[in-house]
């Protein structure tokens, strides 16, 4: 090779969920990798509810089931009320003192959502719900939760009753258990309300061919989309998310919950408190948000939990709400989380006791306003209405690797 060659790097990664993929970058210098997947199957244009996308989500659960401890094996208590799916009729149920495994649905809602548990037709919904009258993202996340055996599914919409002010606060107190025992978490990721559509057709074997490997017909490489799924990151700012996660209450709702599979647009997306993965393969080649987070809880903590709590402020800040008095009662879960690990001291309206000072280091980049009520302290990042980032360089200098 010549001198005015650069010699170009070449590495083998095994990410975990039995992936295996090829990296390459022009020189040491580069910080731009290249990634391949290899893949033993071909690869059609199909939708998110297809026979092989189940069983993706299938294999991303025993994965986990097998290898990680982010779901206990024992039936977890049930919340106040869930909506039972089983033997084709769909009911809400008093779950009071009952155990099970339930599903929970992240989803989107719309300006005008009518179809929701109320006081006055609390008795219908408990007695039968018909199919017809269900919207669409809902009866679309009951066949994901029946074709994986569950028998529970807890909707926000048909689990609180709506125009009950003292039930809505003790059911929002309780997400923290509702999501953390979740069995896995359904995210209609598209859908902008419940009549949008979970299932959608995905077009990445156009987009992202594969070819045959010289010497082995079966296996297929494919070249990785890049800078795909960055709102999945952990080191990003990232303008332009899908519709459910541009909502304020929806950030507590990933993190808390166990398991999350996303139906996106293009293909359906994995993350649990260990790993995360993707029909494309983008996502086991990015440091991923959630994961980070709940290593911060873990007994090494590392990175640390203010630490890595300044990146969800950053992330946060940047959601929107339909009610900004929410803006606590939606981080309320995930404060008694880091509370109970005992990793950040006391919670301190926002920050965290251990590393004040450093997290006290934060300023806004957008537009923004006070709240009509006081919400936080003025030295707090929730006390402004404003996309807000920390600084996290002296962090990054003494663990160069984050």
């Amino acid at each position: 090779m010549g001198n005015d060659e650069e010699e170009i790097q070449i590495q083998l990664m095994e990410p975990g969920n039995g992936r295996r993929v090829l990296r390459t970058r022009a020189s040491h210098e580069s910080t731009d990798w290249r990634h391949f997947n290899f893949w033993r199957e071909e690869h059609s244009e199909e939708r998110t509810d297809s026979e092989r996308s189940i069983e993706y989500l299938k294999d991303w659960i025993k994965v986990c089931d097998e290898n990680h401890t982010c779901y206990s094996n024992d039936d977890p208590v049930l919340p106040s009320r869930v909506v039972s799916v089983a033997d084709d009729c769909v009911r809400v149920i008093d779950a009071k003192d009952m155990r099970g495994r339930y599903m929970t649905l992240s989803h989107r809602w719309g300006a005008n959502e009518t179809f929701k548990l109320t006081r006055s037709n609390m008795n219908l919904m408990m007695d039968f719900i018909s199919w017809e009258s269900i919207p669409k993202t809902y009866q679309e996340s009951i066949q994901v939760t029946r074709l994986l055996g569950i028998e529970y599914i807890w909707i926000d919409s048909l689990c609180i009753i709506q125009d009950d002010a003292e039930d809505w606060q003790r059911e929002a107190g309780k997400m923290k258990s509702v999501y953390g025992n979740s069995y896995l978490n359904i995210a209609a990721t598209e859908a902008l309300d419940s009549n949008g559509e979970l299932f959608r057709s995905g077009k990445l074997s156009a987009q992202y061919p594969a070819r045959k490997v010289p010497r082995d017909s079966m296996i297929q490489i494919r070249p990785q989309p890049s800078q795909t799924h960055r709102h999945f990151g952990s080191n990003y700012f990232e303008n332009s998310r899908p519709p459910l996660l541009q909502r304020g209450w929806v950030l507590q709702e990933r993190i808390l919950s166990p398991r999350v599979v996303y139906y996106g647009a293009e293909e359906i997306q994995w993350e649990c408190q260990a790993a995360n993965d993707c029909q494309c393969g983008g996502m086991v080649v990015i440091a991923n948000f959630k994961s980070g987070y709940h290593r911060s809880l873990k007994s090494d903590g590392v990175p640390p939990l203010p630490y890595q709590w300044m990146r969800i402020s950053e992330k946060y800040s940047s959601l929107q709400f339909t009610y900004g008095n929410d803006r606590l009662v939606a981080l309320s879960g995930l404060a008694d989380q880091g509370v109970q690990s005992g990793k950040g001291g006391k919670y301190l309206a926002g920050l965290w006791e251990r590393n004040l000072a450093h997290q006290l280091c934060w300023q806004i980049l957008n537009i923004h306003r006070k709240p009509d009520t006081y919400l936080a302290p003025s030295w707090s990042w929730l006390s402004v209405f404003g996309v807000v980032r920390g600084e996290l360089y002296e962090y990054r200098r003494s663990h160069p690797h984050h």
